[in-house]
C-alpha cells in the first residue's frame, strides 16, 4: 500500500506468519506487499530500528540574520519571546520577518533557554495527606517572668498542629521536666 509505512508490529507478525507460510502469503497476513516482504528479508531488522535522525535542514534558517539581536535581548531578565518576536517585526518589518516564523523563534529561544539560560529554581511541592502527620513542640516560657501572686511561675508550652488542616492547639504544662 503506497504512502503507508511499515509498523515493528507487522514486520514481527510477518516474520511468525512466514515460518508457516510462504512469502506472499504472509506479507498478506502482515498487511504489505510481497515486494516489502522481499526488501524485509533483505535487512530483518525492524523500522524503528533502520530510522535515523535527520541532521540536515530541510529549508533556510529565517533566523539567521536577526539571531544576535534576539541574543542581545535574552539578557533582559523576563522577556518573554512573544515580545522579542514583536519586537523583531516593529524593527524589521513583517514582510521580512512574517508571522509563519513566531513558533520557530519560540522552540529556538526555549533551546537556547535550557541550555544558556539562568538556573531555574527547585521546587519540591510537598503534601501533606489528612490523619498523616501532625508537628509536636514544647517551648520554655521562663525568659518571659510570667508570675502568679508575685512568685515566679515556671512553666512550658505544648504546641500541637496537623499538617493538612492547620488545626492547631496549645496547653500550658508543669509536669514536663524543668531545667535547674
Amino acid at each position: 500500500m503506497p504512502n503507508l509505512h511499515v509498523t515493528d508490529r507487522q514486520v514481527m507478525l510477518y516474520m511468525t506468519r512466514s515460518q508457516q507460510h510462504d512469502q506472499e502469503s504472509a506479507a498478506a497476513m502482515a498487511g504489505f506487499s510481497a515486494r516489502t516482504a522481499r526488501r524485509i528479508d533483505k535487512d530483518p531488522r525492524l523500522p524503528s530500528q533502520k530510522r535515523q535522525p535527520r541532521t540536515w535542514r530541510t529549508r533556510t534558517d529565517p533566523l539567521t540574520d536577526v539571531w544576535p539581536r534576539v541574543l542581545e535581548m535574552l539578557k533582559i531578565p523576563g522577556m518573554m519571546a512573544v515580545t522579542i518576536f514583536e519586537d523583531l517585526q516593529d524593527e524589521v518589518g513583517p514582510e521580512v520577518f512574517p508571522d509563519r516564523v513566531r513558533r520557530t523563534l519560540e522552540r529556538r529561544i526555549a533551546r537556547w533557554r535550557a541550555l544558556h539560560g539562568e538556573d531555574k529554581e527547585v521546587y519540591f511541592p510537598q503534601r501533606h495527606d489528612p490523619g498523616r502527620q501532625a508537628l509536636s513542640d514544647f517551648t520554655v516560657t521562663d525568659s518571659l517572668g510570667v508570675t502568679i501572686a508575685g512568685e515566679p511561675f515556671p512553666h512550658r508550652l505544648y504546641h500541637f498542629r496537623l499538617a493538612c488542616s492547620g488545626w492547631e492547639h496549645v496547653r500550658v504544662t508543669l509536669s514536663f521536666p524543668m531545667p535547674p
